[in-house]
């Protein structure tokens, strides 16, 4: 059964309410970029809504599922297999789900990927001054488990420097 409903968040706005085997889904027809099944796609906390329904006079709580896992998680890998003196070799793999997937596309088809690299670069330049970019980064989008991995290659120059080093 499906049903359009009223949201009463701080602005009005229409979503829908599916109820498929007993169980009740909250369905935002407006979010671009969101992805995944009705097990895994996030819906926000939008509180209340008003069931557009003979049945319904009262205000309808809004119960979006519980996420049990982490949205986005970060591994970072240093390959020091060329020698102390030779650039480390640097690849730093995200993976965004749920709300974050879906954010990360928003954020992909507002910006270019070129630029989106270049805020990358930077952020990790603050950290490794000499830091470059090995090759353009690796995009993989799974929309049915809705689960962005996003790997970025670099080396670093110089990363060991000698501080206070005495004869």
């Amino acid at each position: 059964m499906l049903r359009s409903i009223i949201c009463l968040a701080p602005n009005f706005f229409v979503i829908v309410q599916a109820v498929i085997d007993h169980e009740t889904y909250w369905l935002d027809p407006t979010r671009t970029y969101q992805r995944g099944t009705l097990e895994n796609i996030y819906q926000p906390d939008y509180g209340l809504a008003l069931v557009l329904s003979d049945q319904t006079m009262d205000l309808t709580p809004i119960t979006p599922k519980k996420v049990t896992s982490p949205t986005r998680s970060v591994s970072e890998r240093f390959d020091l297999r060329d020698g102390l003196e030779a650039p480390v070799r640097y690849t730093v793999t995200t993976t965004y789900t749920n709300y974050n997937a879906d954010y990360f596309r928003n954020q992909l088809a507002s910006q270019s990927k070129a630029d989106l690299q270049k805020s990358y670069l930077n952020y990790y330049a603050n950290y490794y001054p000499t830091i470059q970019t090995d090759s353009e980064f690796k995009i993989e989008d799974d929309e049915v488990k809705n689960k962005i991995t996003v790997t970025e290659y670099y080396s670093i120059p110089s990363i060991w420097a000698r501080h206070g080093v005495r004869p």
